[in-house]
């Protein structure tokens, strides 16, 4: 098949998506106008796009159970400021920064500290993402939960991370150890091991399994969510992540037998290995997803 063969194709999927689904994504599109204000983005670069999200997302199968799912109302006023469509980020600012630094007060935060990290996020936002299609970060949105839910989890982030980095007080803080160069060696031979076993064990997991565990671990979704997005039972949604833990875990457990004298002994260090091995394995297990 030619790539002009591939592209007719990709383009007749994308009509049959848009006839079959018109009424709920029309439907999406004024709800989004009803809330956020009419905004000059047309419903057909709306359409495509959420039908683009929603076809990533349901990985080659059904389309619906996405899309039942999906805060169409909120990618309305994500997609027209990723397109940069006139007052979209106005209206962005208008709405959530005033939540969100309510949020960030009640979280603890003084309220100079909370207009400060909160006034920066659209900036962080308007920025261009690490990987995918989209324009900006806030493109990367799609849907799966609503819009302040997932700005809100960045915001923590960013609180916590505030709060990680103020001093401790002079009689909490605990005395400093130095580590070996031995001591140093031997942790990174053990996140080495860990990323070797959580290398091999993608291989041997399913679709179902792979997804499962994206969906769970990296994207934060409930069972029932998932469950879902898979067109599965939730028991089902049970037994695919307990088969891919299991799975894991053996490997992992072969590797340490294989691996440097020690290295499986330190469970503080062992567990830093394996966030360590964990963070990077799914992130490079997503980015191979989303291309």
């Amino acid at each position: 098949m030619t790539a002009r063969d591939q592209e007719e194709r990709r383009a007749s999927r994308e009509r049959e998506l848009l006839t079959e689904h018109h009424d709920r994504l029309r439907g999406f599109y004024d709800e989004g106008a009803r809330i956020y204000g009419l905004l000059p983005l047309s419903f057909s670069t709306f359409a495509g796009r959420v039908l683009g999200i929603a076809t990533r997302l349901a990985a080659c199968r059904w389309v619906e159970p996405v899309l039942a799912r999906t805060s169409g109302e909120d990618l309305y006023l994500t997609i027209a400021c990723d397109e940069q469509v006139p007052a979209s980020w106005e209206t962005f600012t208008r709405v959530f920064v005033p939540r969100l630094e309510a949020l960030a007060q009640r979280r603890g935060s003084s309220p100079r500290e909370a207009e400060e990290i909160v006034r920066e996020l659209p900036g962080d936002l308007a920025l261009p993402p690490p990987r995918g299609d989209a324009r900006t970060r806030l493109g990367t949105f799609e849907g799966t939960a609503g819009l302040f839910s997932w700005l809100a989890v960045i915001l923590l982030r960013r609180l916590a991370d505030r709060f990680r980095a103020r001093p401790a007080p002079e009689a909490t803080r605990e005395p400093v150890t130095s580590t070996g160069p031995s001591e140093v060696l031997l942790d990174e031979e053990t996140a080495r091991s860990f990323e070797r076993a959580l290398q091999s064990t993608w291989s041997r997991l399913t679709d179902r399994e792979t997804l499962a565990v994206l969906y769970k671990y990296r994207r934060g979704l409930q069972q029932l969510e998932i469950a879902r997005l898979l067109g599965v039972g939730p028991s089902r949604v049970t037994r695919l992540l307990q088969g891919a833990v299991e799975k894991m875990r053996a490997q992992i457990d072969r590797e340490l037998r294989d691996g440097p004298p020690g290295s499986g002994r330190d469970p503080d260090r062992c567990w830093r290995a394996l966030q360590q091995a964990l963070g990077k394995q799914m992130e490079a297990l997503a980015e191979g997803r989303d291309r």
